[in-house]
């Protein structure tokens, strides 16, 4: 019998094992219970734990179909936390790391680093196993493991921002069960200089020439010799490109209450806040023609926060991805959007959001307080104008309106929807089902430990239930799924309270109307109302097991 066929038989023993009563620790355990846990040396079994990931690739080598990525790096390391089979190895569980990698200066991209050993059965021949009664026996007088090692090393962030970036490889975020001292750590940044030795807690910093796809690769020679190698991807974003008919200046934070511009009026007992910059036209630093701009909702801003996410670096430099850098070819041919607002000495006001998923009116009223900061420094008369991007549509909106209520003067005379839903959005009812049902499978045979779950182990999941649980998410969703803790798991239904409530007050206070303000509006679609390649309600995709 092959590896792979033992494998599969093990797995299969497991899925048939007919005491549905049982938990799955007992389940799993039932199946090793005559495997002497002793004889692990590593204390990692692949077949004891879960391949969140193919683990067996990312053996120190570059092969074609071993790139590692932050969600790839946390699947691996998933995979071997739930292969911990005796008590020679604790690993820290999954939600420390992310809770050492939040500590991390937002400036400096941490490069994670996992070398595990860890132990799989040799083939059934040579392993002496038999199988009896669906539980594993091997004889005592043949080890049954073959040694395997699993090398990832990671950018925590993907997309990075600028010419100048700054790495490191941060102490504590090196994961191992190693007996021999690193002798040599080297990275290619992909920027021209080849590998560079580097040290552990060193940044590491380096100045991109062009956007683009770079390819990191990574060297580590241990002190007997040992060689592994392993290699990422980044993507580096918005470069300033020389061009002498482009006058905006570099982008200026403006701040205010100890380096945060936080409102002065709560919502629900707490306050929002955000980062404000501008770029000034003519690059004359004075604030006489203010477009603000309220961007959407950005998952980053609590998933990833040391990545900047959506900037007004941005909005000024992209081509694509919601960038002013268009093309309109309106006054000349080849004239970008960003040049016909500078030339028409825009000085753009964009409010970086510290939650871009919070409620909607906790973020308008630090809008209401950015507009009102921009009425009390800027020169001249001319009206402010508001363009809210996606949900920032909505909260620009819910800002201009509540001032007015509160007779408050805004001094905007356009207010600009940019593909907002301001109807509500749609998000599938089994996406959502699916994420969450995931979610609650529990996994307490992993460790024992009582509640540990799915959720706990796969970053991609967690993400997901943070986006969907997120206050802005629930408010917009016009159908969303509601997971219920009950005592076998969780109950799964249709709550769409939250946004009706918010749909109420929202369609009360209407659109913003006094002064004169014009109120237009953007949609992105097909222009010409083209269907979909697919009917109402019809099956997407299909996942289960295929027979062969």
């Amino acid at each position: 019998m092959t590896q792979k066929s033992f494998l599969i038989l093990v797995c299969s023993l497991f899925f048939t094992y007919n005491v549905y009563s049982q938990s799955y620790k007992e389940k799993i355990d039932h199946i090793f219970e005559h495997v002497d846990r002793t004889t692990s040396q590593t204390g990692l079994v692949k077949e004891y734990g879960i391949r969140f990931n193919e683990i067996e690739i990312y053996d120190g080598t570059i092969q074609s179909n071993n790139e590692v990525d932050r969600i790839q790096w946390e699947s691996l390391y998933a995979s071997l936390y739930s292969m911990q089979f005796n008590d020679s190895i604790n690993l820290p569980d999954p939600d420390s790391i992310v809770s050492i990698v939040e500590t991390k200066p937002t400036t400096v991209t941490s490069l994670a680093f996992l070398h595990y050993d860890y132990e799989q059965f040799k083939p059934q021949d040579q392993a002496g196993a038999l199988i009896l009664n669906e539980q594993i026996y091997l004889r005592p007088t043949i080890h049954p493991y073959e040694y395997k090692t699993a090398v990832a090393i990671a950018p925590v962030r993907k997309h990075l921002h600028g010419a100048e970036q700054k790495f490191s490889f941060y102490s504590d975020l090196f994961f191992h069960n190693q007996t021999h001292a690193i002798f040599q750590l080297e990275v290619d940044l992909d920027d021209g200089q080849g590998y560079r030795t580097v040290n552990f807690d060193q940044v590491i910093v380096t100045t991109y020439a062009t956007e683009g796809i770079k390819t990191l690769q990574f060297r580590v020679t241990y002190t007997n010799q040992t060689i592994v190698v392993c290699r990422s991807r980044i993507e580096v974003q918005d470069i300033a490109t020389v061009n002498t008919t482009l006058r905006y200046s570099e982008p200026v934070e403006v701040s205010r209450n100890d380096l945060s511009f936080t409102t002065t009026r709560p919502y629900k007992g707490e306050a929002g806040s955000a980062k404000v910059t501008i770029a000034y036209a003519d690059n004359d630093n004075i604030l006489d023609k203010p477009l603000i701009v309220v961007p959407g909702f950005d998952p980053e801003s609590i998933l990833n926060p040391n990545d900047p996410g959506y900037t007004l670096e941005s909005l000024l430099d992209n081509f694509d991805n919601g960038g002013i850098d268009i093309p309109i070819n309106l006054d000349f041919f080849g004239q970008t959007l960003r040049q016909k607002l500078e030339s028409e000495g825009y000085d753009i006001v964009f409010i970086d959001f510290a939650d871009g998923t919070d409620y909607i009116q906790r973020n308008a009223f630090v809008v209401e307080d950015v507009i009102e900061w921009v009425n009390a420094q800027k020169v001249g008369t001319t009206p402010n104008v508001v363009l809210g991007m996606s949900m920032g549509g909505l909260v620009a909106r819910y800002a201009l309106r509540d001032m007015e209520l509160r007779n408050i003067d805004h001094d905007t005379n356009l207010y600009i929807s940019h593909n907002a839903p301001h109807q509500g959005a749609n998000a599938p009812l089994g996406f959502q089902a699916l994420i969450k049902q995931l979610a609650s499978i529990k996994l307490e045979h992993i460790t024992g430990i009582i509640g540990l779950d799915f959720g706990s182990l796969s970053g991609d999941i967690q993400r997901g239930i943070r986006v969907l649980n997120s206050p802005a998410a629930q408010q917009m969703l016009i159908y969303q799924i509601a997971a219920v803790p009950t005592a076998d798991g969780f109950s799964h239904h249709v709550d769409n309270t939250v946004h009706q409530e918010f749909m109420q007050e929202y369609q009360l206070m209407g659109y913003p109307r006094l002064n004169g303000i014009r109120n237009i509006a953007i949609a992105n679609g097909s222009e010409c109302g083209t269907e979909q390649p697919f009917s109402p309600s019809a099956r997407l995709i299909t996942l289960g097991t295929v027979k062969k």
